[in-house]
């Protein structure tokens, strides 16, 4: 069980870095 914890909140900060890194680069393009 604490494996999988552990690779939903990996699953979650690639989310929000992916995001995040997104946004960045949208913003930086315009």
């Amino acid at each position: 069980l604490e494996q999988a914890e552990q690779d939903t909140d990996l699953l979650l900060l690639s989310r929000r870095f992916k995001a995040t890194a997104t946004e960045l680069i949208s913003v930086l393009e315009q």
